[in-house]
């Protein structure tokens, strides 16, 4: 399954996991489940969750078994440097939270 991940800050812990056709979306440890296996080819929209207290999907596309999501990619606040940590660790982390912030493409 393949993600497009739009940036947006927000202070919601937000992960993606993907087995054969079933989409999990965790956000702030609270999990939904979304299973495209029945659904026809086309393009969906509209995702709705009673648990989520966030919904980061914007869009879904099947065609076969390829699934391309649309999401919502959240990142939190910019790190600052905590008083034992090195520089090397600090700057890989900066690095990190700083690639969260621009349109991405992962396979999942």
């Amino acid at each position: 399954m393949k993600m497009k991940l739009t940036p947006q800050r927000n202070d919601y812990d937000v992960s993606f996991t993907a087995a054969d056709q079933t989409l999990t979306v965790v956000v702030n440890q609270i999990s939904e489940h979304f299973n495209f296996a029945t659904a026809g080819d086309g393009t969906f929209d509209g995702f709705e969750s009673d648990v989520l207290p966030f919904m980061p999907l914007l869009s879904a596309t099947k065609v076969g078994a390829d699934i391309e999501v649309l999401a919502i990619g959240s990142y939190g606040p910019e790190p600052v440097r905590e008083e034992e940590e090195t520089d090397d660790a600090f700057q890989a982390r900066h690095a990190e939270w700083d690639a969260m912030r621009f349109n991405r493409e992962v396979e999942i």
